[in-house]
């Protein structure tokens, strides 16, 4: 978290995009611990076989018996270890004329892979998981991905060597069956071409060129989408389909400067052409050794020198080798800071360090570390397997009676698989005030009581109980019939947390929760049980396709009780629908509609069609604003497109069983 916050201040207009994208998220949906794409590439398609037709996601209990009818299904969350999923995600990939395009690659994946949806995620404190699965389409562009697991808010990305890459983004795919994802539709992009040469004008060779894009917020240069491309004998170099937005672009060669340019946008648009030259000065390198308190070497160190300025800048990195000793080469003449990072020790900052310089040192404070055991309360036993992580307790938002502590994740955690007394220990602690999270399968998670780690020492090592806890139960029904409703998700939240937090997909990343985070379906009958829950104070949320989404609040679990909530009422809601055109009348093609309601703490996403059009069912009824915006990746700025997003706002109320028809239009 603290590298995180160093490089925040860094990049303050990245706000902007935070503040837009935010109005764009989907709105209010249970998180999902459940298994990203996993990593084995799949090269199956589905050959001649005709297109793939939208399936629905399955019906549960579907084959279930009468014995059986009112028992409800738990949902993988927060306990359960990633399983290969059996879902299939279908789609095609077509260009502007609507053909297939053969060969495209495509990949899936929980991490975003372009445009501002980079950003986002990283302010939200979203873990990237580094898994993917790739396919390539085939001969009618098509292509099946299988074994996908569960998830709520899957990337999608295709590219192909003659057109600009396109992502799409919220794709749900559930535990079976099969997924029509939407068409991936890619377009020709800009051309950017341009010569690197020397101080003396002299063409540099096989000089690199990469396009990254500019909402990395990281301190890693290169972005999922990265564009890369080597100068000919004549120090020529052309990208022929660049995609829309802004770019961060860099050139180097051996010998010489990394040259780092953050002043381009691209439209994205056939015709484009953009050019720029590169005079590239001799590289500098920056040599030194980094070692611990006790003078000891730090190996595999990773430092970072970083130059911060006009538009014009230059960085690198490296490893420290087994004795500490590293050299960053290729840097621009000029004064870097250095960033060091290795686990176990406290992140290390130096200022104003010359390139050229050759005996830097970088001493590094050696962090706490964190050791303990787990074990049944009930037994005694040593639980083997388990998952644990470090919390840090907020307490720059003073606690006044009894109102509940707050939590935020850190990276400190561990996955703890056959031990044999239970025991963990957490490396990298920095001074603070912290709590523990544990969670095994068949146990409810538990939080440890907070404590205080200081400079040098951890905390006492720690016994942590788990229990099975307690459980709620209850039944969902139609509010309108009352008739039972299956397949209904139930989600458990944590009830001390304030509303926004608890509620809003954005925040729900930056904080963590004191109680047990599960998810449960309803059977048959309606009926559903949430087991294996903490001891507090708990806030359901209820979910079904069909209707509005509905939330219980001050739900309490006691150690070894049921908490029977009784019946769920759950409405069908309303519709908004409507079309959304540009300035010229054209219709918006896969922009985000976004119906939200501040004072209601109620939000609602669709993309439009091929003709511009909307549809968002199942809308709790109440006084609302509608807004457009274009999708992820449009030319336009972050502040043109906040601009365009509030022009074409408008007020909408929705009623119970009503369609309401409103258009929209962007770009005036």
């Amino acid at each position: 978290m603290k590298s995180k916050l160093l490089i925040f201040a860094l990049a303050l207009v990245a706000l902007l995009v935070t503040a837009f994208v935010v109005l764009t998220r989907k709105g209010p949906e249970p998180t999902e611990e459940v298994a990203a794409a996993n990593t084995d590439d799949s090269d199956e398609n589905t050959g001649s076989a005709p297109g793939p037709e939208r399936v629905s996601a399955p019906r549960i209990d579907d084959e279930r018996t009468d014995a059986d009818a009112d028992a409800s299904e738990d949902i993988p969350g927060e306990v359960s270890e990633p399983t290969t999923g059996n879902a299939r995600v279908v789609g095609f990939v077509l260009n502007a004329a609507q053909r297939p395009v053969q060969g495209a690659t495509v990949k899936l994946s929980m991490d975003a892979m372009m445009g501002e949806s980079l950003a986002m995620d990283w302010f939200a404190n979203k873990e990237t998981s580094g898994k993917f699965l790739t396919t390539t389409t085939d001969a009618k562009g098509a292509y099946t991905f299988r074994g996908v697991d569960p998830g709520r808010n899957y990337y999608m990305m295709a590219n192909h060597p003659e057109y600009s890459a396109v992502q799409e983004e919220g794709l749900r795919v559930p535990k079976s069956g099969e997924v029509r994802a939407p068409d991936l539709i890619l377009r020709t992009g800009s051309v950017f071409r341009g010569y690197v040469s020397d101080t003396t004008g002299a063409p540099i060779a096989d000089a690199e060129i990469n396009i990254d894009s500019a909402y990395m917020m990281s301190f890693e240069m290169a972005s999922p989408d990265r564009l890369s491309a080597r100068t000919d004998g004549q120090g020529f170099f052309e990208f022929k389909n660049v995609s829309a937005g802004p770019r961060t672009i860099s050139a180097w060669a051996d010998g010489f400067e990394r040259q780092i340019h953050h002043d381009r946008t691209f439209t994205g648009e056939t015709g484009e052409v953009q050019e720029m030259n590169f005079t590239l000065n001799l590289g500098q390198p920056i040599v030194g050794r980094v070692f611990g308190p006790d003078n000891e070497p730090v190996a595999g160190a990773k430092i970072y020198a970083i130059n911060y300025g006009s538009n014009v800048q230059s960085r690198g990195e490296t490893l420290s080798d087994e004795q500490g000793n590293f050299q960053i080469n290729g840097l621009a003449q000029s004064s870097y800071i250095l960033m060091v990072q290795a686990k176990g020790y406290r992140m290390a900052r130096q200022n104003r360090v010359a390139a050229g310089d050759v005996n830097v040192e970088l001493a590094m404070l050696r962090q706490s570390s964190l050791t303990g055991r787990v074990y049944d309360l009930a037994t005694n036993a040593p639980v083997r397997d388990f998952k644990v992580s470090l919390l840090h307790v907020n307490t720059a938002i003073p606690i006044q009676g009894s109102a509940p502590m707050t939590y935020e994740p850190t990276e400190v955690r561990e996955t703890i698989r056959g031990s044999e007394d239970g025991s963990f220990t957490l490396v990298g602690v920095d001074p603070g005030t912290f709590a523990i999270k544990v969670t095994a399968s068949g146990y409810a998670s538990t939080v440890t009581d907070s404590f205080t780690v200081v400079d040098g020492s951890g905390a006492p090592p720690l016994a942590i109980a788990l229990t099975k806890g307690g459980s709620i139960r209850g039944r969902v029904v139609d509010g309108a019939t009352g008739k039972p409703i299956a397949g209904a998700t139930i989600a458990t939240r944590d009830g001390d947390l304030p509303e926004a937090m608890a509620t809003d997909p954005f925040l729900q990343d930056m904080v963590a929760a004191r109680v047990t985070e599960r998810k449960v379906r309803s059977g048959s009958e309606g009926m559903f049980e949430a087991k294996l829950l903490n001891p507090g104070r708990y806030r359901l949320q209820i979910e079904h396709p069909d209707y509005t989404s509905g939330w219980i609040v001050d739900v309490v679990v006691v150690q070894s009780q049921t908490n029977d909530v009784g019946s769920v009422q759950l409405m069908p809601g309303g519709t908004v629908e409507g079309k959304v055109v540009d300035a010229t009348g054209t219709p918006c093609t896969r922009c985000i509609v976004s119906l939200f309601s501040i004072a209601a703490n109620e939000q609602y996403q669709d993309r439009t069609d091929g003709e511009g059009r909307f549809s968002i069912p199942h809308v709790r009824p109440g006084d609302y604003r509608l807004a457009a915006a274009r999708s992820s990746g449009a030319p336009t700025d972050a502040i043109d497109q906040i601009v365009e997003q509030q022009a074409s706002e408008v007020q909408v109320r929705v009623l119970e069983a009503t369609t309401t028809s409103h258009d929209l239009s962007i770009g005036n």
